[in-house]
């Protein structure tokens, strides 16, 4: 879901940035409106099964907690790209710089996930996971899935 996020977002950009045309224009608000729903639950989701799995509870760390960290995490991360913005827009003299910048930026993090999850999902078949396993060991099932829906 992070590499659809990855790809929709960067489409946004391109129709927001390069096309002059309100349907254009309109298209890739319309991206943006998915590619962010996409990021917030996805994540969320992930941060809510991994919390579960993991018996992260008995740990006396409460999602909530977590969550509250994530915010504090997200309100920093977004006046940093703010800031960021704001340079590229004073460097390059045009509103469209930091959506291009984007454009680069969301496929390399799309390379990033694809380099890195894809080995975390193959070790399971490392560690010598069986298809047979799937009903014995529920830990390891619920681990493939991630894997498969990621």
């Amino acid at each position: 879901m992070c590499m659809l996020f990855c790809g929709t977002y960067t489409l946004s950009c391109l129709a927001t940035a390069l096309c002059g045309s309100p349907l254009y224009l309109l298209i890739g608000r319309v991206l943006g409106g998915f590619s962010t729903s996409i990021l917030y639950s996805a994540f969320e989701s992930w941060m809510v099964t991994e919390w579960t799995t993991r018996a992260y509870g008995g740990s006396g760390i409460s999602l909530s907690y977590l969550f509250g960290i994530l915010t504090q995490a997200n309100s920093v991360t977004a006046i940093v790209a703010g800031v960021v913005s704001e340079f590229l827009v004073g460097k390059t003299g045009t509103l469209e710089s930091p959506f291009l910048a984007a454009c680069v930026l969301l496929p390399l993090a799309a390379c990033i996930i694809g380099l890195t999850w894809v080995r975390m999902c193959f070790s399971l078949f490392l560690a010598g996971w069986q298809p047979a396993d799937f009903g014995h060991r529920p830990s390891i099932g619920r681990e493939l899935w991630g894997c498969i829906g990621k």
